[in-house]
Protein backbone atom coordinates (compact mmCIF):
# COMPACT_ATOMS: atom_id res chain seq x y z
CA UNK A 1 0.00 0.00 0.00
CA UNK A 2 1.33 3.44 -0.90
CA UNK A 3 1.79 5.92 1.88
CA UNK A 4 0.29 9.37 1.45
CA UNK A 5 2.90 12.07 1.26
CA UNK A 6 2.79 14.33 4.31
CA UNK A 7 1.98 17.96 3.66
CA UNK A 8 4.62 20.45 4.75
CA UNK A 9 3.74 22.22 7.98
CA UNK A 10 3.26 25.93 7.58
CA UNK A 11 4.60 27.91 10.45
CA UNK A 12 2.92 31.06 11.55
CA UNK A 13 4.92 34.20 11.01
CA UNK A 14 5.55 36.04 14.28
CA UNK A 15 3.19 38.95 14.81
CA UNK A 16 4.65 42.34 14.01
CA UNK A 17 5.08 44.43 17.12
CA UNK A 18 3.80 47.95 16.66
CA UNK A 19 4.97 50.32 19.38
CA UNK A 20 2.20 52.36 20.96
CA UNK A 21 2.44 55.35 23.23
CA UNK A 22 0.10 55.43 26.20
CA UNK A 23 0.06 58.27 28.69
CA UNK A 24 -0.16 57.32 32.36
CA UNK A 25 -0.12 58.96 35.78
CA UNK A 26 1.95 57.51 38.63
CA UNK A 27 0.13 56.61 41.86
CA UNK A 28 2.59 55.10 44.32
CA UNK A 29 3.92 52.04 42.51
CA UNK A 30 1.10 51.77 39.97
CA UNK A 31 0.37 53.50 36.67
CA UNK A 32 -3.10 54.88 35.91
CA UNK A 33 -3.64 54.95 32.15
CA UNK A 34 -4.83 58.29 30.80
CA UNK A 35 -5.38 56.96 27.26
CA UNK A 36 -7.80 54.15 26.40
CA UNK A 37 -6.27 50.67 26.31
CA UNK A 38 -5.79 49.31 22.76
CA UNK A 39 -7.94 46.29 21.91
CA UNK A 40 -4.84 44.36 20.76
CA UNK A 41 -3.82 43.55 24.34
CA UNK A 42 -5.39 40.58 26.09
CA UNK A 43 -5.91 40.28 29.83
CA UNK A 44 -2.76 38.95 31.45
CA UNK A 45 -0.55 39.66 28.42
CA UNK A 46 2.96 40.82 29.25
CA UNK A 47 4.04 44.19 27.86
CA UNK A 48 7.21 46.27 28.00
CA UNK A 49 6.96 49.76 29.47
CA UNK A 50 9.43 52.55 28.67
CA UNK A 51 9.27 55.41 31.15
CA UNK A 52 10.13 59.02 30.32
CA UNK A 53 9.55 62.24 32.18
CA UNK A 54 6.73 64.52 31.16
CA UNK A 55 7.32 67.70 29.18
CA UNK A 56 8.47 70.69 31.20
CA UNK A 57 8.57 74.23 29.79
CA UNK A 58 11.97 75.92 29.44
CA UNK A 59 11.24 79.08 31.42
CA UNK A 60 14.73 80.48 30.86
CA UNK A 61 14.22 80.40 27.08
CA UNK A 62 10.85 82.14 27.53
CA UNK A 63 12.37 84.84 29.72
CA UNK A 64 15.22 85.44 27.26
CA UNK A 65 12.71 86.06 24.45
CA UNK A 66 11.00 88.96 26.23
CA UNK A 67 11.49 92.21 24.33
CA UNK A 68 12.65 90.45 21.18
CA UNK A 69 10.50 92.69 18.94
CA UNK A 70 11.45 95.91 20.67
CA UNK A 71 12.46 98.52 18.08
CA UNK A 72 11.70 96.18 15.16
CA UNK A 73 7.89 96.25 15.10
CA UNK A 74 5.59 99.19 15.76
CA UNK A 75 2.97 97.38 17.85
CA UNK A 76 0.36 100.14 17.58
CA UNK A 77 0.45 99.98 13.77
CA UNK A 78 0.48 96.18 13.88
CA UNK A 79 -2.68 96.09 16.01
CA UNK A 80 -4.44 98.64 13.77
CA UNK A 81 -3.62 96.53 10.70
CA UNK A 82 -4.85 93.34 12.38
CA UNK A 83 -8.19 94.86 13.37
CA UNK A 84 -8.59 96.52 9.95
CA UNK A 85 -8.03 93.20 8.16
CA UNK A 86 -10.62 91.52 10.40
CA UNK A 87 -13.21 94.16 9.47
CA UNK A 88 -12.91 93.40 5.73
CA UNK A 89 -15.63 91.05 4.52
CA UNK A 90 -13.89 88.28 2.67
CA UNK A 91 -16.93 86.10 2.03
CA UNK A 92 -18.93 86.33 -1.12
CA UNK A 93 -22.61 87.01 -0.52
CA UNK A 94 -24.85 83.96 -0.57
CA UNK A 95 -27.17 84.12 -3.60
CA UNK A 96 -30.84 84.11 -2.66
CA UNK A 97 -33.40 82.85 -5.14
Amino acid sequence: MARAKAKPVRRRAPAKITPRKLRARVHGSTLELLDPMPVAFRDGEEVTVTVSEGWKPDLEALRSSFGGWKGIVDTDTLLKNIYASRAVKSRRPIPRF
